[in-house]
């Protein structure tokens, strides 16, 4: 009976006091390991896309860049589990590589506002109601809330159940950035498939990978009432 009350304690709690957990602190080397791994091909793209990597545009695109890069490893680490069963959604990973991902994103609109202040900065209400503006606050918010969620506050004033439901969100959030993204540049797109000239806008590419990212995750809502899988049925307690 108590090998039962365990189990079904692990199956509600909060993954992070699941026994053999990686620790904090390697979780975060590995969150920043992926992003120092994609920058240099980040800043290559860039670079190779507008001629240059010294200007603060190049930059302000090499930060979102490393950021979508982990936004999608972060939320899509579960699906490739689903199909694969690795990684493992119990070690907690993609905590910290959403985490730095919200932080990077932040630090990109904070460029924003540098390097476009009159639209972002002195200009934002007037371009409030914008989808550029709408969509990416939205996004924020919504990336921001998760991140909250899984820090003290939340942990102190939110059960696991929850926070998993806020989580949930992050699909939206990030479905968010792709119709934003197709609000800024769907006529550049449009004109770059008509000629396949040069490199599509980083844009574009993380785009791309956002959609195949919220594809292998509608797959898997399909896939689970095409073929469900069967109950496992609770441990039999012998004396």
């Amino acid at each position: 009976m108590i090998y039962r009350l365990r189990v079904l304690k692990l199956e509600t709690m909060n993954p992070d006091a699941v026994p053999n957990m990686p620790s904090t602190k390697k979780k975060w080397l590995v969150a920043f390991v992926i992003a120092l791994g994609a920058l240099p091909f980040v800043a290559w793209y860039v670079y190779a896309f507008l001629g240059t990597i010294s200007t603060s545009v190049s930059w302000t695109m090499v930060t979102a860049g490393v950021a979508g890069i982990l936004l999608a490893t972060s939320i899509g680490a579960g699906s490739v589990s689903y199909y694969t069963k690795w990684p493992n959604p119990k070690w907690g990973y993609q905590k910290q590589i959403g985490e730095l991902a919200f932080w990077l994103c932040l630090i990109y609109c904070l460029q924003l506002l540098v390097v476009f202040p009159d639209k972002y900065f002195y200009g934002f209400f007037d371009n409030f109601f914008t989808a550029d503006i709408l969509l990416g606050l939205g996004a924020m918010i919504i990336f921001g809330t998760m991140t909250a969620s899984q820090g003290p506050i939340g942990k102190k004033f939110l059960t696991w159940p929850q926070t998993k439901f806020i989580l949930g969100f992050g699909f939206v959030g990030y479905a968010l950035l792709v119709f934003r993204a197709i609000a800024l540049e769907i006529d550049i797109w449009v004109a770059w498939f008509q000629t396949l000239e040069g490199l599509p806008t980083t844009r574009f590419v993380l785009s791309t990978l956002a959609f195949i990212v919220l594809l292998m995750r509608a797959s898997i809502i399909v896939h689970r009432n095409l073929f469900p899988r069967p109950k496992t049925p609770p441990p039999v307690v012998t004396k």
